[in-house]
C-alpha cells in the first residue's frame, strides 16, 4: 500500500507525457531555426502537436509546447491537470534532440519517480514531426522503459 512504485495508469501516463516531451522538443528547435532565420528573438514560440503512442499506450492527445532562449523548454498537455513537462533542445540544422521530465506520483499523491522523455524530430517549414521514448526513473530500483511513439504539429500563429 505505501509502496513506491510505477505501476500501469503511471507508465501509460509516462508515455503519454513522453509524446508531448517529443513534440515539444522538436518544436524547439523548428521555432529557433525560424527564429534565427527571420533575425527574431531566439528559440522563442509555441506549438500545438499531436502525440500518438505506440500500441498499447494511451490515445493520441492534444499538446502545447513552448520554447524559450538558452534551450529552455515547457509543455502542456490535454490528458489532465498537472501534465506539465519541463527541459531542454538543442538543434543542428533541421534536425533537434530534446529532454523532458515530468514527476510522477502514485494514487496517494507521493512522488515516486519522474519520466525522462527523449525525443529526435525534425523541422520543415511551420510544421514538426518526430519519434520518443520515455524511460521512467523510479526513487528507487532500476530504470524502466516507459513506452514510445510519434508527434507532429504546428507553429501556432498570432
Amino acid at each position: 500500500m505505501g509502496e513506491s512504485r510505477f505501476g500501469r495508469r503511471e507508465l501509460l501516463a509516462g508515455a503519454g507525457a513522453a509524446g508531448a516531451v517529443a513534440v515539444l522538443g522538436g518544436l524547439g528547435n523548428a521555432t529557433v531555426a525560424r527564429a534565427d532565420e527571420e533575425g527574431g528573438s531566439g528559440g522563442l514560440g509555441s506549438y500545438l502537436i499531436t502525440v500518438t503512442a505506440a500500441p498499447g499506450g494511451p490515445p493520441p492527445f492534444l499538446s502545447v509546447v513552448g520554447f524559450a532562449a538558452g534551450g529552455v523548454l515547457v509543455s502542456v498537455d490535454a490528458t489532465g491537470p498537472g501534465s506539465t513537462y519541463v527541459g531542454t533542445w538543442e538543434r543542428d540544422g533541421h534536425s533537434l534532440e530534446a529532454r523532458f521530465v515530468q514527476f510522477a506520483f502514485d494514487g496517494n499523491r507521493n512522488n515516486v519517480g519522474y519520466e525522462r522523455i527523449d525525443v529526435k524530430g525534425k523541422l520543415d517549414g511551420d510544421s514538426i514531426s518526430g519519434t520518443f521514448t520515455v524511460t521512467v526513473v523510479p526513487n528507487s530500483g532500476p530504470t524502466q522503459p516507459g513506452g514510445s511513439g510519434t508527434f507532429s504539429g504546428k507553429r501556432i500563429e498570432v
